[in-house]
């Protein structure tokens, strides 16, 4: 807030100061509804609450001071790849989920980012079809994914990449990160020649299901 301040004479004001007095208040009114506060002229946020009530107020609307502010959501996907056909579908998951406002990334079962998905509310685990063309489907090196680290408290989806056939590979890769301690929302398969819009369809479909 700016204070105007005016000069004070030491001089007895005359009959003309006198007379125009009422003149001058009339003016500077006009002024200040010409010249409006410098946080309406901003566009700053205020309130004629106490300080604190304001405040409480704000952090249970998620924002801050004065600036309103969106949360985040974090997400990451965690893939085991062969070829690199899985690998290339949680690229193209991540890039169609930060297209959507959804922070994420993606890592191999192999290295997994702690961090990331320590702060990571959505989880997403991906496998290539492993097993003969018409039976015997499963997620490739079920091992090692029963060994990702536990998800307990957090939301989950899963994907598989194919050729032919997935026969229960979906299923099953299902139950392995249910193991985990994950709700998973459901998954889906996507055809390795169909990688981008196969993983552009799933996460339109994650999205339709869940908040994230």
């Amino acid at each position: 807030m700016a204070y105007r301040t005016t000069r004070v004479m030491a001089e007895k004001p005359s009959n003309d100061d006198v007379s125009s007095d009422g003149d001058r208040r009339d003016d500077e009114k006009a002024k200040r509804e010409e010249d409006p506060p410098i946080e309406a002229r901003e566009g700053r946020h205020s309130s004629s609450l106490p300080r604190d009530v304001e405040s409480d107020l704000a952090d249970a609307l998620g924002y801050g001071g004065d600036v309103l502010t969106e949360a985040t959501v974090n997400a990451i996907v965690i893939y085991e790849s062969l070829t690199g056909n899985t690998k290339k579908a949680a690229g193209f998951i991540v890039d169609e989920l930060i297209a959507n406002g959804v922070a994420a990334v993606s890592c191999p079962t192999t290295d997994v980012d702690y961090q990331a998905l320590a702060d990571a509310d959505f989880v997403i685990v991906g496998s290539w079809t492993d097993g003969l063309f018409l039976f015997g489907q499963k997620p490739a090196n079920a091992g090692r994914l029963s060994q990702i680290p536990f998800l307990t408290g957090k939301r989950a989806a899963v994907y598989c990449t194919y050729a032919l056939e997935t026969g229960k590979t979906l299923e099953k890769l299902e139950g392995i990160v249910k193991d985990r301690g994950a709700e998973v929302i459901g998954g889906m398969a996507i055809r390795r020649n169909k990688l981008q819009e196969g993983s552009a369809e799933f996460v339109s479909r994650l999205l339709g299901v869940v908040s994230v």
